[in-house]
């Protein structure tokens, strides 16, 4: 049960490292875009 919680734990981090570095992303491309136009 615990190696269960670790995983589900784990997976969760991964998922919100890569969903805060996308929105990163897509807001720095909103912004450059913005300056461009």
């Amino acid at each position: 049960m615990q190696e269960k919680a670790d995983f589900e734990t784990d997976s969760t981090d991964s998922i919100a490292i890569y969903g805060y570095i996308i929105g990163i992303l897509v807001i720095a491309a909103l912004y450059i875009s913005g300056l461009l136009a």
